[in-house]
């Protein structure tokens, strides 16, 4: 499919058009659906549980429906080991892995992550994101505070899936201020920095991911009211629907020439603000050449009414097709593929290199008392107690347990301390791998000073601004009130903890991810098996309060 001389304006037009996978396994005529949208992309893995080979099977099958391949997409920012494929690897956060600071690891996880998906089916991933870090959604989505390590990360994350054939997708345009808080799945939120700003920051990630020759980008719902300050429901016009924005500033200010992709239209922030028919038509107007989230499929026959009425130019709708199939080409869909996957080895290669980001990116906060490492034949006994906004990671805490049990250390898990009133998680908790913890007795902290030799207080906290509520900040009340001397806190989800909940501990050290590898090697740094890093790509401490604190 050299050009879109050889496509019909409906096929033109399905080009643009991302079915969702999980519509289309539910229809009762595939043949004929395929056969009359053709759509171009596929929001693919939302199926019931597989293997590779058969969700492969499952793509090809679909393909061999199409007139031009599809393209088959999905976000796997943490790897595809939730997309329902058994042997697929969940590999390290983006906080993690951008604490590393090495484009090397970033070159391997892009590879790692589009060789999987690949084996799966799949030849575009939704990622990396290149927002600057910001209180509206998880930081762990984000790989520094600082642009240019932004840069150089994202850069060799999108090489690294390039080299399995793969599709990246830097995300999402315009980013962020740092400062809006407000997440637009669910309400209209805006980036407020000015212009030149923008261009010295967030906005030379972009061009940088240009200049790198990123094949895709997905825009954001949020506003961006110093390149379009119209408004629009309850808020300034989104990205998403700005002919400012897309056309004028980023297709042809910054000469981006690959393919601009929606982020879902279901989401709060934009679905509200025009009907679906009206949205569908913006949307396209506006410069993006697929759209995502359409939840309905009758997006291709509101398109080509729009344009045979004279409310899309035909020329729109070219200039999409020519951008999507250009970026097949480039994938190499339009010719035979050979490629073969060692699917046996993905869990062996996909550990060794999460053993190696956990060594790397272990962040040694605070060691006031100067008593790391510990002396691991002095510890007998030691106590875990979680603080987190969800019962998986205290799950997961089995983990560290069996890390802290290879050295002879007898180890307790309890959920917080225990509080009048307020039930701490039940019994039993999984997570992965076969993993469970059983909550036992809750001690309070003066008996776990009376009977362990080192307290460890883990924290998991994935959102924005780190939140604990209810009953579990009660517990927070108690943290550290007796056996200081022998209390350590590491976070293993968003640094913001460090200073928001823990700024007065001793002995602090931040993971940035749950992971098992991530837990073995914060025991072994408490014994000094690895030394972590004392360079941070992220401010743990915010800028207006770095002078009045240690």
């Amino acid at each position: 499919m050299d050009s879109v001389k050889d496509l019909s304006l409906r096929e033109k037009i399905g080009q643009t058009y991302i079915l969702e996978e999980s519509i289309y396994f539910e229809m009762q005529d595939k043949d004929a659906f395929l056969e009359n949208y053709q759509p171009g992309g596929i929001w693919f893995g939302s199926s019931e549980p597989t293997t590779c080979t058969a969700m492969r099977s499952y793509a090809d099958s679909i393909n061999a429906r199409l007139k031009v391949p599809a393209l088959f997409g999905g976000d796997a920012e943490t790897g595809f080991g939730r997309s329902k494929v058994a042997g697929m690897s969940y590999l390290p956060c983006a906080a993690a892995l951008g604490n590393t600071a090495s484009e090397e690891l970033s070159y391997e996880y892009g590879a790692i992550n589009a060789n999987e998906g690949s084996a799966a089916g799949f030849n575009w991933i939704w990622g990396p994101v290149v927002d600057m870090p910001c209180d509206s959604v998880s930081k762990l989505r984000e790989l520094s505070d600082y642009p240019e390590m932004i840069s150089k990360m994202a850069v060799a994350q999108h090489k690294g899936m390039l080299s399995e054939h793969v599709a990246a997708c830097a995300k999402h345009f315009p980013g962020t201020d740092g400062i809006e808080y407000r997440n637009s799945h669910f309400c209209q939120s805006a980036v407020s920095t000015s212009l030149a700003e923008w261009k010295e920051k967030q906005g030379k990630i972009f061009q940088d991911m240009i200049d790198a020759g990123v094949p895709s980008i997905m825009t954001s719902h949020r506003g961006f009211p110093a390149v379009d300050d119209r408004r629009v429901g309850h808020g300034y016009m989104p990205t998403t629907l700005s002919y400012a924005i897309i056309t004028k500033l980023l297709k042809e200010e910054m000469g981006f020439r690959g393919v601009v992709v929606t982020d879902d239209l279901y989401m709060r922030g934009v679905k509200n603000v025009y009907d679906r028919e009206k949205l569908y038509i913006e949307a396209v107007n506006a410069g993006n050449d697929m759209i995502l989230g359409t939840r309905f499929t009758d997006y291709v026959d509101i398109i080509e009414a729009a344009v045979r009425r004279g409310d899309i130019a035909e020329s729109r709708i070219d200039d999409a097709c020519s951008r999507v199939l250009a970026m097949k080409a480039r994938l190499g869909l339009f010719q035979k593929q050979n490629k073969t996957w060692d699917e046996k080895h993905f869990a062996e290669r996909s550990h060794q290199f999460k053993t190696k980001v956990a060594e790397q990116s272990l962040y040694l906060v605070c060691d006031e008392t100067k008593k790391l490492p510990f002396d691991s034949k002095k510890i007998k006994k030691a106590a875990i107690v979680c603080f987190s906004t969800g019962e998986a990671f205290y799950g997961a805490l089995s983990h560290m347990k069996d890390a802290l049990n290879k050295y002879g250390i007898e180890t307790h898990i309890q959920h917080n301390f225990p509080i009048d009133g307020v039930k701490n998680f039940g019994v039993p908790i999984e997570f992965g791998e076969g993993k469970n913890e059983t909550q036992g007795k809750l001690y309070s902290c003066k008996e776990l000073d009376e009977k362990f030799d080192l307290i460890i207080y883990a924290l998991f906290s994935g959102g924005g601004r780190p939140s604990f509520y209810g009953g579990e900040e009660r517990g927070f009340f108690d943290v550290m009130t007796h056996g200081r001397e022998k209390s350590v806190v590491a976070s293993f989800g968003t640094p913001q903890v460090y200073f928001d909940w823990f700024s007065d501990s001793d002995i602090f050290l931040q993971a940035y991810d749950q992971l098992p590898e991530m837990q073995e090697n914060f025991v072994k740094a408490l014994f000094g098996e690895t030394k972590p890093t004392k360079e941070s790509q992220f401010r743990l401490i915010p800028r207006e309060f770095a002078a009045e604190t240690k």
